[in-house]
């Protein structure tokens, strides 16, 4: 059968749920998802069931999957953040604004 993946998932069933129930994230949930649903469906399923069912594109589950090959479950639940851009607003303006100002009387 075309298309079914084959990964080995090495946490339990109930390890997966535990999981899927401490994540704050629902990055993190998504991914802990997918895993949950390969080891406990009763038929192997497609990365594009699997990428419809989360509403997500079936090549961000190819990646999550790549990274749970690589790097388990910590690496799964790695999401990496950029820093952003740095602040414009000196941050004199920002202590005036924060810090309230005592009026003398």
């Amino acid at each position: 059968m075309s298309g079914v993946l084959k990964i080995e998932i090495i946490e339990s069933e109930g390890t997966l749920k535990k999981l899927l129930v401490q994540q704050k994230s629902a990055k993190k949930k998504e991914r802990v998802q997918v895993l949950y649903w390969l080891k406990t469906l009763p038929r192997k399923q497609c990365r594009t069931y699997l990428a419809a069912m989360l509403g997500r594109h079936p090549n961000t589950v190819s990646r999550w999957l790549g990274q749970y090959r690589k790097g388990g479950i910590e690496a799964l639940l790695t999401i990496k953040s950029s820093p952003g851009r740095p602040t414009l607003i000196p941050l004199e303006a920002i202590a005036y604004i924060l810090i309230p100002n005592k009026i003398a009387t």
